[in-house]
């Protein structure tokens, strides 16, 4: 093999590392390509994530804090455990080779995503909340391996990601019509990654690539949740969510990479070591309009609309790992019902359809992968007095492609898929 092709080749799998970073933990996640796709509430979580046009649960310090004014009770809330098997799969993440041939990915992983925990006070004429939710969280350890004309490889891969929502909440009734409400969020969002890769060429003799790569980062700031509840009738509610965009405090970054290209005993390296870099993180405006209808007693529909506006940053600044995020303005849409089946039995369904944020792939020679996610949700609840517990599953399916220079051309089939049970349980006092 002559030294250029090595050269071609090592920058590859560089890439090729960085690239599958960011594409492992894309998909699975309700991060900013494909916000809240991961149940969380009281009821609804098993409603699609409906619940803007307001229900009287510990739930609505998320989805519409205005809401809680309508809790005539104190009330404590487990809810949200979500345990999530997945999978992902792409045909191809790059074509090396002469003639080209593809290399696939796939991976798959069970994750135990901690509880969520609300406590409301209701007051004379308001009701305040404090809440502790955990809307994201992923954790992936897979191995990889791939043979080729010419090259033989083997990817070991850890990637854990999560955030923590710490929240504080205030609602009150204007009038018989009208409730506002606000949540102010506290997010720690907390992200690591660590690949190893080893990569031979048979063909050519004394010729490898190894290559390790880590990534630590740690966010903190705040985002105002505010809710508008309006009563229009017996029948229809209509609720405004808008959620500021993060306000970031503190922001820092531990990354490494070091590779190492042996090419006919010839030995080249690349290192970088950044041990206080800087990070970026950004969840950017989103919003939400929802209706509830009644069409007839022991019978509610919901339908949320939300908007997320677009954000382009770099995550990682100091670092030359692959971290450009660019995001399209996005509708998401949902729908959920609940129904009773007796009093003491309520059952709840719901659909959503989440598209990616990233609407077409730019040209920027960087790794991208697009997925438009489609979830389905259901539980039924038992209440006994004071406690209700519910017990569900949801589905969830993702389709799309990725690239792994930025040109369409070369994009690949993606596929991801997830299914995960949910338990919620709840105590008025």
């Amino acid at each position: 093999m002559k030294s250029r092709g090595v050269s071609i080749k090592t920058n590859f799998f560089a890439a090729l590392v960085f690239f599958i970073v960011g594409f492992s933990s894309n998909p699975a996640l309700a991060d900013i390509y494909n916000r809240q796709i991961l149940p969380v509430g009281e009821g609804e979580a098993f409603m699609a994530n409906t619940g803007t046009g307001g229900i009287a649960d510990t739930g609505a310090v998320y989805y519409n804090p205005a809401a809680l004014a309508s809790i005539a009770h104190s009330r404590m809330a487990v809810t949200g455990s979500t345990y999530l098997s997945f999978g992902i799969k792409a045909d191809s993440v790059a074509r090396i080779d002469t003639p080209a041939q593809d290399v696939p990915y796939q991976a798959n992983g069970f994750n135990t995503i901690p509880a969520s925990y609300v406590l409301t006070y209701a007051l004379d004429h308001a009701v305040i909340a404090f809440s502790v939710l955990v809307p994201d969280s992923l954790q992936l350890e897979n191995r990889a391996n791939f043979t080729t004309t010419n090259t033989k490889g083997v990817i070991a891969q850890s990637y854990k990601y999560s955030d923590l929502w710490l929240g504080a909440s205030y609602a009150t009734r204007i009038d018989s019509e009208w409730s506002v409400g606000a949540t102010l969020f506290g997010i720690h969002h907390a992200e690591s990654s660590l690949v190893d890769m080893e990569v031979d060429f048979p063909n050519t003799a004394n010729s490898i690539v190894s290559s390790i790569n880590r990534s630590d980062v740690g966010t903190m700031g705040f985002s105002l949740n505010f809710g508008v509840l309006y009563e229009l009738s017996k029948a229809i509610n209509l609720g405004l969510r808008i959620q500021t965009p993060l306000l970031n405090i503190s922001n820092r970054a531990d990354t490494l990479i070091n590779t190492r290209t042996v090419n006919a005993g010839v030995l080249t390296s690349t290192d970088e070591d950044h041990p206080n870099g800087s990070a970026n993180y950004q969840l950017p405006l989103d919003t939400t309009l929802g209706a509830r209808f009644r069409p007839a007693d022991g019978w509610d529909i919901y339908t949320d609309l939300s908007f997320q506006v677009g954000a382009q940053y770099t995550a990682l600044p100091d670092s030359s790992i692959d971290s450009e995020v660019s995001t399209d303005p996005t509708f998401r849409y949902a729908v959920g019902t609940r129904v009773l089946i007796t009093e003491k039995i309520p059952a709840r369904f719901g659909l959503f359809y989440n598209p990616s944020a990233l609407h077409q792939f730019k040209n920027n020679g960087k790794s991208q992968t697009k997925v438009d996610c489609f979830g389905i949700t259901g539980g039924l609840s038992y209440i006994i007095e004071h406690v209700e517990t519910g017990v569900g599953l949801f589905y969830i399916s993702g389709t799309g492609q990725s690239t792994s220079d930025g040109a369409p051309g070369d994009a690949s089939k993606y596929a991801m898929t997830g299914v995960g049970a949910l338990i919620s349980t709840s105590y008025r006092f």
